[in-house]
């Protein structure tokens, strides 16, 4: 009994062998080498030429600087086109985990068939069992292999994505939710994706704030915008405790004329400190001006309550917009090494003065349009009464 036994253990390792001997034959490992040889070539070749490609935009840079035309405040008279330094980590090795964990998985795979058909018919095979398994552990770790190497190859995609709508866009910030809505993606995927980016040190440039709402593409504009941060919570801070103060200090509740003209001059204050520490003499005068028209206007409130509904707007909407334009400009002059965004915001800002501090003038005027109405009309009937009364100098002559 035991030579029986012993007989048919000699016969499935004999079939098992020559199976295997079968399979591995058929799988043509000459074929399969040129392969592997091909895919590593394709890769280096690739690597190569991503290297080249980075030495001659360095090279264009230095060249862009050397014999740029520069206008005569030492400004470049054409901007600079926007440029992010990218560090494709993981693409080389992405292609070769995906080439080697799908030949592994599909040889291994394959194999592991041979001691799962013996185990099927001879349960009681230890040597099969012993088999399988191994083959299931090697089969299983070029499984992960694969999945990692797919997993490097989308983020090389992704990342692809995200730098052609960020110089499409040509600014050195976006903000993360424009940018999914640019690459049809939510905003929480590519706050993700982006966090771990530049965790990878993909773009070595690049910063996120705290928030996760803002991408700024260099240490420059990043640095700007900590101070510009910086700067607006001293503001909140200085504002709230202005405002705890003058409320603890009330003792009664104001009418809604009061309470208008409490806030107005709140604004008049805040606009006075901020006027005081500019050092652009241009804006001090607009914002001087826009204080003159602000007091004349709650003066002219105070003496006629009746026009407060005419004011409604202006104090829900225009003046805090003022104020925020003005509040934003102040924050600005605050940054010691101002880029062109900043520039061109400040200029903005400052063309945008003069508008408001004509629409003011205009809404001030129009206060007093009941009261030169009833003017005119008191003398127009005082000029016919006179006539009337021969008392006119026409008369008298």
């Amino acid at each position: 009994m035991e030579n029986e036994h012993k007989q048919d253990m000699e016969d499935i390792a004999g079939r098992f062998h020559s199976v295997f001997s079968e399979m591995m034959e058929s799988l043509e490992l000459d074929r399969l080498n040129e392969t592997v040889k091909n895919t590593i070539g394709s890769a280096l070749d690739e690597a190569r030429e991503q290297m080249e490609r980075q030495r001659e935009r360095i090279e264009n840079a230095k060249w862009r600087r050397q014999t740029g035309f520069r206008a005569e405040n030492g400004e470049a008279a054409v901007r600079k086109p926007l440029e992010i330094r990218v560090n494709w980590k993981g693409k080389v090795s992405g292609i070769l985990f995906t080439v080697f964990g799908s030949i592994g998985v599909g040889i291994f795979g394959l194999t592991a068939l041979v001691p799962l058909a013996v185990v099927a018919t001879s349960p009681e095979n230890l040597m099969g069992w012993w088999t399988l398994g191994f083959c299931g552990v090697i089969t299983a770790g070029f499984g992960g292999m694969l999945a990692k190497g797919i997993s490097q190859n989308r983020r090389i995609s992704r990342l692809k994505q995200y730098v052609k709508e960020l110089k499409r866009r040509d600014r050195p910030y976006c903000e993360i939710e424009e940018l999914g809505r640019l690459c049809a993606k939510r905003p929480g995927f590519i706050k993700k994706d982006l966090r771990r980016i530049l965790r990878l040190g993909m773009m070595p440039d690049a910063r996120m704030d705290d928030k996760g709402q803002w991408l700024m593409l260099d240490q420059e504009t990043y640095r700007q915008y900590q101070l510009s941060q910086k700067a607006l919570e001293q503001q909140k801070g200085e504002t709230v405790r202005e405002s705890k103060q003058k409320t603890d200090g009330s003792r009664k509740a104001a009418t809604p004329v009061e309470e208008a003209i409490r806030q107005g001059k709140e604004y008049m204050a805040a606009l006075d400190r901020m006027r005081d520490s500019l050092g652009e003499e241009d804006v001090r005068e607009k914002l001087a001006r826009l204080d003159a028209v602000l007091e004349s206007l709650f003066e002219t409130l105070q003496k006629h309550p009746e026009q407060l509904s005419e004011l409604e707007r202006f104090m829900d909407y225009y003046l805090p917009t003022t104020m925020k334009l003005v509040t934003t400009y102040h924050e600005f002059t605050l940054v010691e090494f101002p880029g062109e965004n900043i520039r061109e915001a400040k200029k903005e800002i400052r063309q945008t003065l003069d508008t408001i501090n004509g629409a003011f003038e205009k809404l001030l005027d129009d206060m007093y349009q009941d009261t030169a109405f009833d003017v005119m009309t008191d003398a127009s009937v005082l000029q016919s009464m006179l006539a009337r009364e021969g008392m006119t100098d026409g008369d008298f002559q």
